[in-house]
Formats: structure tokens, sequence, C-alpha cells
């Protein structure tokens, strides 16, 4: 059994259908660079009190709020995700009426025994892209952005997320490279 070390092998893929009898993504493109993934399901959650104590309490999962942080986004991904222009002279318009890109990401975290568990967000937006930068003074500092998505259930059967772990021998190697194409094997 691995342990998480790192994190790889990022990719965005345009949500081209999400209705109640279909799902399909576009073509995975490599975002080279992940630094770092934060993923945190959204839910709701209830209570119910009779006889003065609490009888029951349920939260269910609604969602995901998922950061990555990349070394560098290129323009091409700031456009995607944004549903910005980006001209053929590599010009970069970012308009108040630009509409999110319904996308699908899919990570890596590699263990350290060699092996990964792969994850598909299915049906998510990105928030405006965000960056810093700074002086370099004594000493070199990288600024790098990051991006926040917010992933809701796929329409077709209320899924957010899809994920593989090769600890689990019935993901093979066959299953592993069809997966990594498509969520759905």
């Amino acid at each position: 059994m691995g342990f998480i070390v790192n994190v790889r092998n990022c990719m965005r893929a345009p949500v081209t259908a999400n209705t109640s009898s279909s799902y399909v993504i576009g073509t995975p493109v490599p975002m080279p660079n992940l630094r770092q993934i934060d993923m945190t399901f959204t839910s709701a959650s209830g209570e119910l009190y009779g006889d003065g104590k609490k009888v029951s309490a349920i939260s269910k999962v609604t969602g995901a709020t998922v950061k990555l942080d990349i070394d560098k986004l290129t323009s091409a991904d700031k456009a995607f995700f944004g549903g910005h222009t980006l001209s053929n002279k590599g010009i970069l318009s970012v308009k108040s009426s630009d509409v999110p890109t319904l996308c699908a990401i899919y990570v890596e975290a590699e263990h350290d025994d060699g092996g990964y568990e792969a994850t598909w967000f299915l049906c998510g937006k990105a928030q405006p892209f965000n960056w810093s930068a700074q002086q370099s003074e004594s000493n070199v500092t990288y600024s790098t952005p990051s991006l926040t998505f917010d992933f809701i259930p796929r329409t077709k059967d209320d899924e957010v997320i899809k994920q593989g772990d090769t600890d689990d021998e019935s993901f093979t190697t066959t299953n592993q490279e069809a997966f990594r194409e498509s969520p759905d094997i």
C-alpha cells in the first residue's frame, strides 16, 4: 500500500454534453507542472431532534471545491477556463461578459511505492484565475497562479468525482490507461 507523496499529470477537458442521458468530454489536454491540489467536498447537513435529544443527523455531498496551483498557466488555459478570447497575436482578452467553460479535470496523486490515485472531477467551472508577483530582492521568489473550481454533480447520475487507486488490484494497467482518457470506462 502506498502513501501520497506527489501530484502529477493534470489535464483539462471540455464537457461537451451533460444531460440526463449523456455525459461527454472532449480530448484531454495536459496542464504540466501541477504544484498542489486541494479538494474539499461541499455538503448539506441537517439534524433532527425529538423528545429533547438528537435522533438523526446526516450530511450529503453536494459538490466539490478544487484549488489547483500550477507553475505556469498558459494563455490557452486561461482562455479555456474563463471563456476568454485569445487572439492569433497571443493577446488574451478578458471581458465581464465571458462565461466560464464547463470542464472536467484529471489529476494523479503519486504513491511512495510507485502507484497512484487517479481522479476525474466531472463538471466544474473555474472562478477567475488569480496570480500575484513580487520583486526579487536578496532571493529569487517564484510566483505561481492558482485556479479555484466549483464542481457540481453531473446531470446523468449525480456523480461529482470518479477515482481509481492502483492499490486496488482491479484497477489494472488497461483500466488505468482507459481511465486516463475518460472517466467512464
